[in-house]
């Protein structure tokens, strides 16, 4: 403090000090003495606050900080929320019929456990379409399997060997059937269904109107599952008609669009299945104007000479996004069908 006292009477003495005295000498009075003494003031108070700032506080540790003020109507920094990453698979399972046409639900459980999604679109699952040596619509030949609830099958089965992948008690299990066979020796039936790692917040479903007498029904089911940061979205399986003219598919479409936007409330929406359509059909062009390309390069039927692609899935949504593009898994043997997968963004 001596030092501070030296230090201010070395510098008052040299400055203010004399302009006290110059200011007395050239007005030749005391008036203008108290003027000066209060200029003196006004110089050395602040310098002084300063030096035992300095002396006092600083030695003992005490740390200071001066940040800029924030312009009026500056925006606050803010980190963008975080994103959840979802993959999705579509997957017509011919009931449990592989390609060999045994009956073996346990390859379709190994396939998707294989992929890991965290959403699988079924078509063809059936819950008690076992007759006469017919699973779903395929003879299988005698004796016929016990009748099992598929789509709760496979989610036991999911649980029971992929417990350590998410599949656990808060699980989504829905389905939407029977879709029965205009055919009457045809004695099976067959549904939709979706599985998810999450629960569903909301369940809709909807039976397409009948085009043609006697076909069989068709329809879309939906669960809408609450995703990151309150993020909402429409996971849709959908299972169309098999008019080889693309007739029926085609007001299908148009229906399932209009059910979207009517009863989902459009928003972000994922929509799998099989379609029955390739893509130069009407149906597909109707798909991917409203929503995008959702198909991929490969075919997913590989029956026939070369094969043909019936499986899509599209994406549409401002807080939605595809990450990684429709994959054909084509090496899978479980069904008829290939199962594709896509992974998205919420």
């Amino acid at each position: 403090m001596s030092m501070i006292l030296h230090r201010l009477k070395i510098w008052t003495g040299t400055s203010v000090m004399n302009l006290d005295t110059n200011l007395s000498q050239l007005k030749g009075g005391r008036l203008y003495l108290i003027p000066a003494a209060l200029l003196q003031a006004a110089v050395t108070l602040p310098f002084l606050v300063v030096c035992m700032f300095h002396a006092v506080l600083k030695p003992v540790g005490v740390s200071y900080k001066f940040e800029a003020p924030r312009l009026q109507g500056q925006p606050p920094q803010r980190t963008s929320p975080r994103r959840t990453r979802l993959k999705v698979m579509t997957f017509n399972i011919r009931c449990g019929v592989d390609r060999s046409g045994s009956y073996n639900l346990s390859r379709c459980v190994a396939s998707i456990l294989k992929e890991d999604p965290d959403v699988v679109l079924l078509q063809e699952v059936t819950d008690k379409g076992f007759d006469k040596g017919w699973i779903g619509t395929t003879y299988v030949g005698e004796p016929t399997p016990e009748p099992v609830d598929q789509v709760v099958e496979i989610l036991r089965m999911l649980v029971e060997s992929g417990g350590h992948k998410g599949w656990g008690e808060e699980a989504t299990a829905e389905y939407l059937g029977p879709f029965r066979l205009e055919k009457i020796e045809r004695k099976g039936s067959y549904g939709i269904g979706v599985l998810c790692k999450r629960k569903a917040e909301c369940t809709k479903r909807l039976i397409y109107k009948p085009c043609v007498a006697g076909r069989q029904g068709r329809g879309a089911l939906a669960c809408e599952f609450l995703v990151g940061s309150g993020v909402r979205c429409w996971m849709i399986c959908t299972h169309l008609q098999h008019d080889p003219t693309g007739y029926e598919q085609e007001f299908q479409v148009s229906e399932l669009l209009s059910w979207i936007e009517r009863d989902l409330g459009g928003g972000n929406v994922v929509v799998g299945g099989d379609f029955n359509a390739t893509p130069s059909f009407m149906p597909l062009r109707i798909m991917e104007k409203a929503m995008g390309k959702g198909r991929a390069e490969e075919t997913t039927f590989p029956m026939g000479i070369g094969g043909i692609r019936l499986d899509y899935l599209f994406v549409r949504g401002n807080g939605i996004k595809k990450v990684e593009e429709n994959k054909v898994l084509s090496d899978d043997t479980a069904s008829d069908h290939f199962p594709v997968v896509c992974t998205v963004e919420i």
